[in-house]
């Protein structure tokens, strides 16, 4: 390992759950894996537009029609990390096997140009080029290469992952080493571990922990920005079938008091749309009302439950500071209602999923994070019919943790993909009032903490940050 000047020691508060770019799509492993792959397109400082990465043009359209087809080159003298000149055959195989992408668009090769061919028109497609889930890497002897500015060392392990320069990267970087550790939560559910580690010197970087942790840290430079995430409340439609049974849940939360266990404004982040504000959310008409839930409980179509399990993240979110205390507020709420509310606290993420997969719970608390501008891509991913969890799915095509299947839903937003008006938006924000499959609670800020070991460093309002970018003071 080189001087210590040259590694970033970054904190994370879950482990990594994968570095195949293909299933990063939860926050810690896309965090990581997106050090180490690239994708066709990265979002500009102006984020409605996108530059160059891996292609060298932008799109190019070939055909319209309901299944367009768009076409673009990939860029010479891009290496993987053992030197492996990529090729637009990388490039293609890569994207034909990104399960989410499938969802949108076939891929192919003719001559060494790609096309994709669309499933359905999408004016904004060289902004899904941009997504964690169109990175590419090269799989060499069960491990995956990139082209991006770190590579794994064989060492790396879920709560060790160590990064080292990628030697054919093509751009500078300001650390040559990376270092990510786990420090799990306290029992309490708090971050009170990476905390001590940041003011003890251990941490230099950590997109990990709330604001009111920010307050408390003395030796580190933080940065508070308005987040792009939302934390949700999906209730499972498949067992919670009755729509007025749903509002009526909705009504008897209070999402004021659930942010303030967590921010001294509390209006300022409790939500009112499922869209973060940035992305241009509308009130959805759901405003406290317990008196209001108990007269709609009392004529909902179906018996009131008497008992439902809420599932929990199985560690804190960038929009979710401590899902325990969250769980607890929720349950207190629905106690005046007289339904019984057991939390189920997962041990790690792949029981988390199993348990989405199976759709094993009444109500299920976590939520999204934008990855891009497009509010298309943060509705389909939540609301789609597509994206319901089920056998043999990944994650990252599966994130319809409702599981709700509505028909206007999913020509609604078909809708928005080939006409991005606000005429469309809000047919899919309407039908979400009415029907309510979830709840958005509360908006999560975008914090960086770093220490004085780093000079200043501006955050993207959307997706990851490049830590390449990052230089020591």
């Amino acid at each position: 390992m080189s001087g210590t000047s040259k590694v970033l020691r970054v904190g994370l508060s879950s482990p990594v759950h994968t570095l195949d770019p293909r299933l990063a799509q939860e926050a810690v492993s896309a965090q990581v894996t997106r050090q180490i792959f690239e994708t066709p397109y990265e979002l500009c400082e102006d984020v409605r537009k996108v530059r160059e990465c891996l292609f060298q043009d932008l799109l190019r359209a070939e055909s319209s029609g309901t299944r367009p087809v768009y076409s673009a080159a990939v860029r010479d003298g891009i290496h993987f990390s053992d030197g492996t000149p990529l090729t637009a055959a990388h490039v293609a195989q890569a994207l034909s096997e990104s399960e989410d992408l499938k969802q949108q668009a076939q891929v192919s090769l003719q001559g060494d140009r790609l096309h994709f061919t669309l499933l359905r028109p999408n004016c904004r497609f060289e902004t899904t080029l941009t997504q964690t889930y169109c990175s590419v890497g090269l799989e060499k002897e069960g491990k995956f290469l990139g082209t991006g500015p770190y590579q794994a060392q064989p060492s790396a392990r879920p709560d060790a992952v160590h990064l080292v320069r990628n030697p054919y990267y093509r751009g500078e970087v300001g650390f040559d080493e990376i270092l990510f550790k786990v420090y799990p939560p306290a029992p309490d559910g708090g971050h009170g571990p990476l905390l001590a580690a940041i003011d003890n010197g251990e941490v230099d970087f950590t997109n990990a922990v709330t604001r009111k942790d920010a307050e408390l840290i003395k030796k580190a430079r933080t940065r508070i920005e308005p987040g792009t995430s939302t934390a949700i409340l999906y209730f499972n439609t498949e067992r919670l079938t009755d729509p007025t049974l749903r509002r009526a849940l909705a009504l008897a939360i209070d999402r004021q008091d659930i942010a303030g266990l967590f921010y001294r404004n509390p209006l300022t982040f409790a939500a009112n749309s499922l869209l973060p504000r940035v992305m241009g959310g509308r009130d959805d008409g759901l405003a406290h009302d317990m008196q209001g839930a108990l007269v709609m409980l009392a004529h909902a179509g179906t018996q009131k439950p008497e008992r439902m399990r809420l599932l929990l993240t199985w560690a804190p979110r960038p929009y979710l500071p401590n899902p325990r205390a969250a769980g607890e507020r929720i349950a207190r709420f629905f106690e005046r209602l007289g339904i019984r509310v057991d939390l189920i606290q997962p041990a790690d993420s792949r029981e988390y999923y199993q348990r989405v997969e199976k759709g094993d719970y009444e109500m299920e608390l976590s939520g999204w994070v934008a990855d891009t501008p497009d509010p298309a891509e943060f509705l389909e991913a939540n609301l789609s019919s597509e994206r319901i969890p089920g056998p043999g799915r990944a994650p990252v095509a599966a994130t319809n943790e409702s599981r709700w299947r509505n028909a206007a839903a999913d020509d609604a937003i078909a809708c928005y993909r080939s006409d991005p008006s606000e005429v469309c938006k809000n047919r899919i924000l309407d039908l979400v009032s009415q029907e309510v499959p979830l709840f958005p609670l509360m908006y999560g800020p975008s914090i960086i903490v770093h220490s004085r070991r780093i000079a200043s460093f501006k955050p993207p309002v959307f997706g990851w940050p490049s830590l390449a970018n990052l230089k020591p003071v």
